[in-house]
Formats: structure tokens, sequence, C-alpha cells
């Protein structure tokens, strides 16, 4: 099982809620991506402050994140 997050606030709260015993795997949505070098950037941020722009960079961040997961999912 993961469990991702978007940003480093959520996944704070995740690791807090999160019961001592868990087999998850809890991290940032992006790490896979960063493993890979495809991405630069640590976490997705809040699109709403950016614009247009900032919406289609997010949308690119996600693609690119779920194309690492998938392949590490596949691959693991």
């Amino acid at each position: 099982d993961y469990i991702l997050a978007m940003d480093e606030d959520n996944l704070e709260l995740i690791h807090y809620y999160a019961p001592q015993a868990h087999d998850a795997h809890i991290g940032l949505f992006l790490q896979f991506a960063n493993q890979r070098g495809d991405c630069k950037e640590r976490v997705v941020p809040d699109p709403y402050y950016g614009g247009t722009s900032g919406f289609t960079h997010v949308f690119d961040l996600v693609d690119t994140g779920c194309e690492a997961l998938l392949d590490h999912l596949l691959n693991d």
C-alpha cells in the first residue's frame, strides 16, 4: 500500500495520524519522479495562486508523477 502526499504539510499529517504498526509506504507523490530524474520539485504546489499557468504546471507534475509511480509499481 502507498499513501502519497502532494506536499510536506499533508505528509506530516499523514505521519501523525498513521497507526504505529502499518505496512504502507508513506511519502511524497513526486518522490519516484525525483528518483528517476524526471522532476526536480519535491512537492506539488497549490495551483490556485498560479493562474492558468499554475494549473498547467501542476497537471504536468501530476502526469510525470503518475508515470513514475506506475513505472515503480510495475518494476518493483
